[in-house]
């Protein structure tokens, strides 16, 4: 499976599957074009996460939202029941979870040893931030679906040093409201009280189709913003 790995100005070069953990490893951020569609689990995936939002806030809501594509659910589903439709797909993943980070691992990045998988699905939903200030998603109430997240390295919590981390990209993904990466910070130190404030040079940020994966380090810094996009 052929991948990409980008640099810091956003070029890219051509990986073979076997190179996608090296350059992981090596502080690179590596996209995985179609990655989802390529192993047959795109499909799935869909249809799990529009149950679960038909199961949190109708079934009219997620046949609409299948008809105009994920990136329109903050139009078609009032603020106080997004919060409801992360969590219901976060139910619906805990069982799937270890099945498919399996197929990733093995179809899509080539590992051939064991490999321990050790976190939960988090589900991120990009609010606008014109829909941002409504009650129900305040930042002290809902960071994940807000979206909004300081420069950190994954390491400074619960995830072990050596984890990759995969993205998947469920719908589409602007530059504007997808992951950030500091890659002039790798190898670098930087504390965690410094998060809020210190200059860590102009981050990457990528564009991604429905099915595209991005594996990156978890000691990468990176960080979220709001979505202007």
């Amino acid at each position: 499976m052929s991948a990409a790995t980008l640099t810091r100005d956003g070029r890219g070069r051509a990986l073979a599957t076997s190179e996608i953990v090296p350059a992981a490893r090596a502080g690179e951020v590596v996209v995985v074009p179609q990655a989802m569609q390529r192993i047959g689990l795109h499909g799935e995936l869909v249809e799990a996460i529009l149950a679960a939002i038909g199961e949190a806030c109708g079934a009219a809501a997620a046949e609409e939202i299948r008809r105009r594509g994920f990136e329109k659910l903050h139009e078609l589903v009032a603020p106080e029941r997004i919060e409801g439709a992360a969590h219901a797909v976060d139910r619906a993943f805990v069982s799937r979870y270890p099945r498919l980070v399996k197929a990733i691992g093995r179809d899509a990045l080539g590992l051939r040893r064991p490999f321990y998988i050790p976190l939960i699905p988090v589900t991120r939903l990009s609010v606008p931030r014109q829909g941002a200030d409504a009650e129900p998603l305040r930042r002290d109430r809902s960071g994940v679906l807000l979206n909004r997240y300081p420069p950190h390295r994954d390491s400074w919590y619960t995830s072990p040093i050596n984890t990759l981390n995969v993205w998947i990209a469920v719908g589409a993904v602007e530059h504007e409201n997808g992951l950030y990466f500091y890659q002039d910070m790798w190898g670098r130190e930087v504390r965690y009280e410094e998060r809020d404030g210190r200059d860590f040079g102009t981050p990457l940020t990528i564009a991604l189709d429905p099915g595209d994966v991005v594996v990156f380090d978890n000691r990468q810094l990176h960080a979220t913003a709001d979505n202007v996009g």
